[in-house]
């Protein structure tokens, strides 16, 4: 699977999941993000990981998205939400 450009360690983002991961294409510079939008584009890449990584990636990416969940509540529901309207 060709990975994300401009991001090593993701999985190819499918064109009908663009408009969703699409903040991932582009080059940031993570120290200037603010807190939540860093633990937003975190999250992000995760549900990235599940939903178009290998059943490995997938794995880990769960295990960390049960960690980080409790922390990042508020992002978490608002990513997960988008990607459920995807139907999946």
């Amino acid at each position: 699977m060709p990975q994300t450009p401009g991001e090593a360690g993701l999985p190819f983002v499918k064109p009908e999941d663009y408009q969703f991961f699409a903040a991932l294409m582009e080059e940031v510079d993570e120290s200037a993000l603010s807190k939540d939008e860093a633990n937003e584009r975190k999250i992000m890449k995760l549900l990235l990981k599940v939903k178009n990584g290998t059943p490995p990636m997938r794995k880990q990416a769960l295990r960390q998205e049960q960690i980080l969940k409790v922390s990042f509540l508020e992002a978490f529901l608002r990513i997960f939400y988008i990607v459920n309207t995807l139907g999946y």
